[in-house]
């Protein structure tokens, strides 16, 4: 799979981020397919199945949930990434991942109870 990797350049800037691999870089190009076929990064979640919707009615305010409409098998890739560059910023603290960041603190916020 290295192999098929060679030369193509959305996997080497996938794979320059700290925690992802050649292999996941790879299988989220594939499954992507050709990225320039979106025109909005809202609209690559929407494909990946990671877009937010909120339920908000009245006094009634939530913290929203993935809508889990698009590629199942993309969603389960990505969510493994994060996890890796998760990971990898917890072994290496020097590190600056902003996926990380944001993840850190929607999860801080999410526990308070804010909405953001």
């Amino acid at each position: 799979m290295a192999n098929l990797a060679k030369g193509v350049e959305e996997v080497d800037i996938i794979s320059s981020i700290p925690g992802i691999g050649k292999a996941t870089a790879l299988s989220i190009v594939s499954e992507f397919r050709d990225i320039r076929r979106f025109s909005t990064f809202q609209k690559m979640n929407a494909f990946a199945g990671i877009d937010i919707r909120f339920n908000d009615s009245g006094q009634l305010k939530t913290s929203g949930f993935i809508t889990k409409r698009g590629n199942g098998v993309l969603r389960k890739i990505l969510y493994n990434a994060v996890m890796s560059m998760k990971s990898a910023v917890v072994k290496n603290v020097d590190s600056k991942n902003y996926v990380i960041d944001w993840y850190n603190r929607r999860s801080r916020n999410v526990k308070i109870g804010k909405k953001k």
